[in-house]
């Protein structure tokens, strides 16, 4: 059997151009018993976890069905060349995270009642240039 890397494998998913050689090797791929199958199926795999995060499949998700973990995944999307997925949060919630830091609500309290973090509650803050303190001296 032929040997592949996760790169050729990658510009499969691209462009859907694969080796001969490739497609018969995934063909063979049959269910998991043992360390030597696994590595047999991990093209089958990658190429699996690759499809699932782009049509937009969460990472926690694919970690449960596929038995990886969160970085083998987000490491395969990188292979791949996939964009990265925005790390937003839903406009609602930016705009109660600036009511309530205005308003002089707790940060904990914030985290608490939006789900978010302390640095979230930093970061909007800073980025729509409030200052609770004043100008210090």
């Amino acid at each position: 059997m032929s040997t592949f890397t996760l790169k050729q494998v990658g510009d499969f998913v691209r462009n859907g151009k694969a080796p001969k050689l490739l497609l018969i090797t995934l063909k063979q791929v049959k269910r998991i018993f043992t360390f030597t199958q696994e590595r047999s199926n991990r093209y089958k795999r990658y190429i699996k976890i690759v499809q699932a995060y782009e049509r937009g499949k969460p990472v926690a998700e694919i970690e449960s069905e596929f038995g990886c973990c969160r970085q083998t995944v987000l490491r395969y999307a990188r292979l791949a060349e996939l964009p990265k997925r925005p790390k937003s949060f839903d406009p609602n919630k930016r705009k109660a995270t600036i009511t309530m830091y205005k308003a002089g609500v707790p940060i904990s309290q914030i985290q608490a009642r939006l789900g978010v973090s302390q640095a979230y509650v930093s970061k909007v803050a800073t980025e729509e240039g409030i200052n609770r303190y004043g100008k210090r001296k």
